[in-house]
């Protein structure tokens, strides 16, 4: 993990226009077909299921008094979304665990576990694993700033799933849906300009 790190951080003096045009030709305009960014695209491709899926994402934000911000421009199913939830649960994690609240430390432990089986541990290496795969293509020899990023991830989960004691195998591989078409009024590749992109809900308590 720390060495795909200090590969990650290597890049830290790139110019910001090189890592647009990287991502960009990454990503693209509307919804990638090689590595989507979210979620339901991965495995069934029926809407209903789709649509089952991302209401049990954002329950799972609402049980925490979170939901995506207006000013975030994107689906409460995207990767960067889905790991900032997580590190939402780990700041309530340590909270408990400083304040002796033990029961409720365990409580969001659960949660963290039932979060990476059923939704993020569960499609974020097939994402990785195409991202890198993408970024070997369009980027340099050294696959760029997005091949590194998507090695750090892989780790990063990797080692969440670890730590939660959850067999990597027995997530399955998931693998994106594929369309015949392009529909037209895809949802926009939205970058979140480093601002947060879960907001807290009314009236919550940290």
């Amino acid at each position: 993990t720390f060495s795909a790190i200090e590969s990650l951080l290597s890049f830290s003096s790139t110019p910001r226009a090189k890592l647009q045009h990287e991502f960009d030709s990454i990503f693209g305009h509307t919804i990638s077909a090689e590595c989507p960014p979210y979620e339901t695209q991965y495995g069934a491709g029926i809407i209903f299921a789709q649509a089952q899926r991302m209401g049990d994402i954002t329950a799972f934000y609402r049980a925490f008094g979170v939901q995506v911000s207006d000013n975030a421009n994107e689906r409460a199913d995207h990767i960067a979304v889905e790991l900032e939830f997580l590190s939402t649960l780990a700041f309530r994690e340590a909270t408990s665990i400083i304040e002796g609240q033990d029961e409720h430390a365990e409580a969001v432990q659960d949660a963290q576990r039932k979060f990476l089986t059923e939704h993020l541990g569960a499609w974020s290496l097939s994402f990785c694993e195409r991202l890198e795969r993408k970024a070997e293509c369009v980027g340099s020899a050294d696959r760029g700033f997005y091949g590194a990023l998507a090695t750090c991830l892989c780790a990063f989960v990797r080692d969440e799933l670890a730590h939660a004691g959850i067999a990597v195998d027995s997530l399955g591989a998931i693998e994106p849906t594929r369309f015949d078409f392009e529909p037209e009024g895809c949802t926009f590749q939205c970058g979140t300009a480093g601002e947060p992109i879960l907001a807290n809900l009314p009236g919550f308590q940290v």
